[in-house]
This record gives structure tokens, sequence and C-alpha cells, in this order.
């Protein structure tokens, strides 16, 4: 599997350090990719997401985006997360 990195905007927020746009070697694009830095330095990803409302004010959030088959969510984000610190030279804030 390959990825490559299309375009990374900069958002810091809490953990989060901003999102990026992707493009699988099968020519699949994945936009707002969340990219975040763990307590530990390790860093991670969370795939898009929308936002729910209900009328009660509840709020849930809907994956736009699911990788069903759990071995290959893992190599997808490992292969991105190396792609991330290739693109930032191992640089990644």
């Amino acid at each position: 599997m390959s990825i490559i990195i299309e375009n990374f905007h900069s958002c810091p927020s809490g953990k989060r350090i901003g999102f990026v746009d992707v493009t699988t070697a099968e020519g699949i694009g994945i936009n707002g990719i969340a990219v975040f830095r763990n307590n530990d330095g390790s860093r991670g990803i969370d795939l898009p997401r929308r936002r729910l409302s209900g009328d009660d004010g509840s709020v849930a959030y809907m994956p736009v985006v699911y990788i069903r088959d759990k071995a290959k969510r893992r190599t997808f984000i490992e292969t991105l997360l190396k792609a991330l610190e290739e693109y930032f030279a191992g640089e990644l804030v």
C-alpha cells in the first residue's frame, strides 16, 4: 500500500496537529484526516467524521470513511503515519 500526501493544513487544537488530504495507490482520495500527537509523543490519525445534532441537543459523530477490516485499517494508519514522517522529514510538530 502506498499513500500520497496531497496537502497538510496546520490547525492545532488540543492534541490535534492539523488535517491531511491523501490519495491512495488505488486512486481513492480522502480529505480531512485529523492528525494528532498523544501525550507519549506518538502520532495518530482520525478518519473524517460528520457531526450530527439531535433534536434534544445531543451530539454524535458518524464516520464518513471507515475501513472495516482491522488488519487493513492498521496497515492504512501505519502507512499514512510513515508517509507523514517522510513528508515532513521527521519534523512534524
